[in-house]
């Protein structure tokens, strides 16, 4: 129920009218100040006002972070009083805040005036005391700032005026696609004031997942929209806010089929998914699966995109299309039944001409294959592997694969530019496979999809997964190497949990939050889309609006996003101008292996290859501030240089091209190392056997014990002189884990991926031994750190502490001598002691939970 207090007949109090005013004027958006000078608050523009009031909470909280931070640095024997009670006032002024929150789920629908009244005088005193301390919290980091770093410092180098949106097209996004700023997004729909306290500069518009499409060539929308004079337009516009467009065109396993489509296709069985067993999977709904490989389905799918182009070029508003949501081009059938994609005739016929195209002759092919085709005619598909594990691959099972993934490159990539035909300079969103590739039915391969230009910005949706952190350095390498823009949409902020989550503590929720946005940044994304309002998924618990009250106030933990994006314009230079230092330690994207790795359906885990290396290798490098980066195969038999690297580690390659093989021994000889989990190199991609790694150990075999299942049996009767260490099995020639040398390098291999101790101790000797030093070293590793640089080499330490409870403080040392180590976390930027030691710059630093500074280094 709207409650409007002046028709009510109540009144307050000239003064309490005027503070009001003026914290709406402070805290809220031109619009709203706009409403609240023609009519008084309601109940839904209170729980606004306490949306605004939480925002500037927690950005003054910061601001007391920040102090706690440098007293930390600059210890005073005498502290400064009032440093001392701001902390308390602001855990009071939290408490009002809440219980603030609580009496509004009272007032919902509720027709007590009285009631009401007394809810605006409670937010009426809070407003007081929340501009004081923002005052005082301002005065004081400007005065000790001064003191420790002169009078040039800056308590608030970015206002929080700054923080409002401000979408321009033609300002944010420059050359390339790329932002000129970090964009924060949402799914809160155009129109909907309870999202303007957030700061979000664009929302999902006023579109669900698709727009119906009345005909071939025209939307079913009205003329309001097509002509962007809609109130949602104005809204948008009012609030200078923008607005993302979720395409809907691949929907987990489904793709938009318009009614006039299905008439036009009736009958016409190969437009349908088929799969292996002859299932048709054949649909009379708007969301069908199709096959990609049927001119007139790749056909309705290019017009679909150019009519969103053609639609949307001229709206200003529009920040990006946003074509797919978490794509698996598969059967999507339970376990047990056909998955694969490829079976249509339509998809046998394109198969066997990517075969003439590739091999020329059916010689040719035979001889590759070790085969006797008498024709390309006489080749048909292999098995569904779901159905039929092969136990080894072949020259069969890898093309098939092969030609799965590069048919959905060559569509999505004619789907971009279809898109850009009509609007050549909006960027093109898209969710571009899952971590390794994801699960090898679904027919993607990230990096050969970016390389294609299927997109302009990269998203993965892996963050509220365990393989999340793996996730966000994969995604930023691959974009790195291809020039893509990483982005994270349908962002879960409520995820990854790196400490203790309690369901119903507010305080968790919103130091993962800061923690998970932090880590965004220094992964380089360049844009999130923070996913859901609206609803409070169980799993995530993410929504932005309390689920207890109705959906109708914000969330305490969901208010401190401007924090994060206060934090994204303080360091913005930093973040657009300069990349994660190369590493030395690669991990190598074995994507021969990964299409022929073992199956695991979808819906019963992630695939073999995220368990390797986005658990086991990585579970082994991150924890212990271990830098790497992921270079897929491809990359390195298009030519990347693996000259910078010391450590390639492989996450079971047992399938690699000849090329690529050759190429890493060459590098090893040179002085590399290679660690591998799992038996490397024993087949090239058709199934042949090579084992040119492990020849280096003996005279031996490596055999998978379960074939198809990848359970490594090593046996060598007779070990080569180059062996330098092992650990042997329960049979006398049976090794489990040995290191050789190879030239002036070494290779280090594991049966059974460096799950001992002996192996664990072997591992990290290994690493020692090849990268010579660390970089960067954190005490106990109770910060995560991400180091950056520019062009001109001048490096920036990204920190967190990842904990949700605890405060840490630990030691930093950085390899070389340093002029100056600057916290850019502490306003304008504070000179932080350091001392010079054993080729060490050294200096403390204290992180509360969730927290994240910048650090930057001057030789």
């Amino acid at each position: 129920m709207r409650l409007d207090l002046r028709k009510s007949g109540v009144r307050f109090p000239k003064s309490t009218w005027a503070k009001i005013h003026f914290s709406i004027f402070l805290f809220a958006s031109a619009s709203l100040v706009s409403a609240a000078q023609t009519s008084p608050p309601t109940l839904a523009a209170g729980s606004q006002l306490h949306g605004n009031l939480m925002v500037q909470h927690w950005l003054t909280v910061d601001l007391e972070k920040q102090i706690a931070r440098l007293q930390f640095c600059y210890p005073h024997p005498e502290t400064n009083a009032d440093s001392k009670a701001l902390p308390q006032d602001l855990a009071n002024l939290e408490r009002e805040l809440d219980q603030c929150r609580i009496e509004q789920k009272s007032l919902t629908g509720s027709t007590s005036t009285v009631t009401l009244v007394l809810w605006f005088q409670h937010l009426d005193s809070i407003v007081t005391r929340e501009r004081d301390c923002q005052e005082r919290a301002e005065a004081l980091l400007q005065k000790l700032g001064e003191q420790a770093s002169g009078k040039a410092f800056r308590a608030l180098p970015v206002p929080n005026a700054a923080l409002d949106p401000s979408w321009n097209r033609q300002s944010d996004i420059g050359k390339d696609f790329r932002p000129k700023k970090i964009l924060f997004g949402s799914t809160g729909k155009a129109g909907d004031d309870r999202t303007l306290p957030l700061k979000f500069d664009f929302g999902s518009g006023m579109f669900s997942f698709y727009v119906p499409m009345a005909s071939s060539n025209k939307w079913e929308i009205g003329s309001d929209v097509e002509n962007h004079s809609s109130p949602s337009y104005q809204w948008m516009r009012d609030h200078h806010v923008g607005h993302h467009y979720w395409a809907g065109l691949y929907n987990n396993q489904n793709s938009y089929a318009a009614s006039w489509f299905r008439a036009e296709v009736k009958g016409d069985d190969d437009t349908w998914l088929k799969l292996a067993d002859g299932k048709i999977l054949r649909s009379d709904s708007d969301f069908a699966q199709l096959n990609i490989w049927n001119d007139r389905v790749e056909n309705y799918f290019k017009t679909y995109c150019a009519v969103q182009g053609r639609t949307f070029r001229s709206d200003d508003s529009l920040v990006c299309y946003d074509y797919t949501g978490e794509p698996h081009p598969w059967g999507g059938q339970p376990p047990g039944q056909a998955q694969y994609s490829g079976y249509n005739d339509s998809a046998v016929q394109k198969f066997r001409a990517a075969l003439r195209k590739k091999f020329h002759s059916i010689g040719s092919l035979n001889a590759v294959w070790k085969t006797s085709y008498g024709s390309f005619e006489a080749i048909v598909p292999p098995p569904d592997p779901y159905l039929s594990p092969p136990p080894l691959a072949t020259g069969l099972t890898f093309e098939f694969q092969r030609f799965r993934c590069d048919s959905n490159a060559k569509l999505w990539k004619s789907l971009c530019d279809a898109y850009h035909s009509q609007d050549p300079t909006r960027p093109v969103e898209a969710n571009a496979g899952m971590f390794m590739s994801g699960w090898p039915v679904e027919g993607l391969d990230s990096y050969q999809l970016q390389r294609a230009g299927a997109a302009d910005w990269i998203d993965m949706h892996m963050n509220n997964f365990w393989p999340n952190l793996a996730e966000q350095i994969y995604l930023y390498s691959l974009c790195r190497l291809s020039g893509k823009v990483p982005v994270q949409f349908e962002y879960i902020w409520t995820f990854p949990r790196t400490g203790p989550v309690s369901e119903t503590n507010e305080s968790d929720f919103r130091a993962t939050c800061e923690g998970s946005v932090w880590r965004n940044l220094a992964w380089g994304k360049k844009a999130l889309v923070f996913f859901d309002f609206y609803y409070d998924w169980p799993a995530y618990h993410n929504a932005f609006l309390d689920v207890n009250a109705g959906y109708s106030i914000l969330r305490p933990s969901a208010c401190v996003v401007p924090v994060a994006k206060r934090k994204a314009r303080r360091y913005e230079e930093v973040l657009l101008n300069t990349e994660v230092s190369t590493p030395k330690i690669i991990i190598l994207e074995p994507t021969t292996s990964v299409f022929n790795s073992p199956n695991v359906h979808p819906n019963k885990g992630f695939s073999f290859h995220t368990d390797v290396a986005g658990k086991e290798v990585h579970g082994l490098l991150f924890p212990r501030n271990i830098p790497f980066l992921y270079v897929p195969e491809q990359a390195v038999l298009e030519g990347y240089g693996l000259e910078a690297h010391r450590v390639i580690i492989l996450p079971e390659a047992p399938y690699l091209p000849k090329e690529l093989s050759q190429r890493l021994l060459a590098w090893v000889r040179g002085g590399g190392t290679l660690i591998s989990f799992g038996l490397p190199g024993l087949w090239n991609e058709s199934g042949e056997a090579t084992g040119d790694f492990l020849h280096v150990f003996g005279d031996g075999i490596g055999v998978d014990a379960d074939p198809g299942k990848w359970k490594w049996n090593w046996r060598v009767p007779r070990l080569s002189k180059a062996v330098a260490w092992k650990i042997s099995g329960a049979a006398a020639d049976e090794v489990v884990c040995a290191e050789a040398a190879v030239g002036k390098g070494r290779i280090l291999i594991s049966t059974s991926h460096f799950q001992e101790e002996a192996q664990k101790s072997k591992f990290y000797e290994a690493l020692r031994k090849a990268t010579v030093r660390e970089e960067v070293i954190c005490e106990k590793n109770s910060f995560e750190m991400v180091l950056r640089q520019n062009k001109q080499g001048n490096r920036f330490l990204f920190l967190l502490n990842p904990d949700t409870r605890e405060t840490r403080s630990a030691t930093i040392s950085l390899w070389g001598k340093f002029r100056r180590c600057v916290d850019l976390g502490i306003g304008s930027g504070v000179k932080v002691p350091t001392e010079f030691n054993a080729g060490h710059s050294t200096f403390p630093m204290r992180l509360q939970p969730g927290e994240g500074t910048v650090i930057a280094f001057q030789p």
